[in-house]
């Protein structure tokens, strides 16, 4: 379900005209709009904060990492078409388009998923198409009559706890026992997070974590090379332009 919507959403902003040609949606332009579109209820998925530089400045915005697997499980599934382009700061940016596959994919799509993603994607009570636009400092859905509604993927979302401290057995050599404060969770202020569904619950038994330091000897052209063509994407191919 969510697969499809994300697909019908894709097409929406990139299905050929006959002014304008071929179109593609920016992964991060889409990566707003599934963030949108995840504090809509229309698509199931969580999202975290993530540093991104935008027009080289360093900014922190809500990424679903869920979405952007499904989007890589659409390419897999040659669903989407990849192109990957370089921005005026030459920087490499992957874009995207349904490919012929996903259009008679969406030729089944429910009629009720349609009208889903249909009144998230448009401006409310109208056709229009709502485009993302970056000003500096906020994200804005624009529509090409002048509406327009600022996203909320910019603020983070605070969480509040209480942590305990904690030493290894392995680690202390006697001494008094940590103590939980868990009992102090009630003097914890309210969260402001959005998403009225997030459950997400995380174990962990035995784990060792090794926390290692290098020297970095300056900058590795190599790895440059593979980040700007590419190869160190899960899904592999596509065309690439300058």
């Amino acid at each position: 379900e969510n697969q499809n919507r994300l697909l019908y959403l894709i097409d929406l902003h990139t299905s050929r005209t006959n002014d304008d040609g071929c179109r593609w949606i920016r992964r991060q332009a889409l990566s707003v709009l599934l963030y949108d579109g995840i504090v809509n209820n229309i698509f199931d998925y969580d999202y975290s904060p993530q540093s991104t530089l935008v027009e080289n400045r360093r900014i922190w915005i809500n990424v679903s990492q869920e979405g952007r697997s499904d989007i890589e499980l659409l390419r897999d599934e040659e669903l989407l078409n990849a192109l990957l382009v370089s921005s005026k700061s030459y920087k490499p940016v992957v874009l995207y388009q349904v490919s012929d596959k996903g259009h008679d994919l969406l030729r089944t799509l429910a009629r009720r998923d349609k009208e889903l993603v249909n009144s998230f994607a448009h401006k409310p009570e109208s056709r229009e198409l709502l485009r993302i636009s970056w000003d500096g400092d906020s994200y804005w859905l624009e529509s090409s009559s002048g509406y327009k509604r600022r996203s909320s993927v910019t603020e983070v979302e605070d969480v509040s706890y209480v942590s305990s401290a904690y030493i290894p057995q392995c680690l202390r050599f006697g001494g008094r026992p940590t103590l939980s404060n868990a009992h102090r969770a009630h003097e914890s202020g309210e969260t402001n997070i959005r998403d009225v569904n997030l459950d997400e619950i995380i174990t962990l038994n035995s784990v060792s974590i090794i926390v290692a330091e290098y020297i970095p000897f300056g900058a590795n052209q190599i790895l440059t090379l593979n980040n700007n063509v590419g190869s160190t994407e899960r899904v592999q191919g596509g065309d690439v332009s300058n």
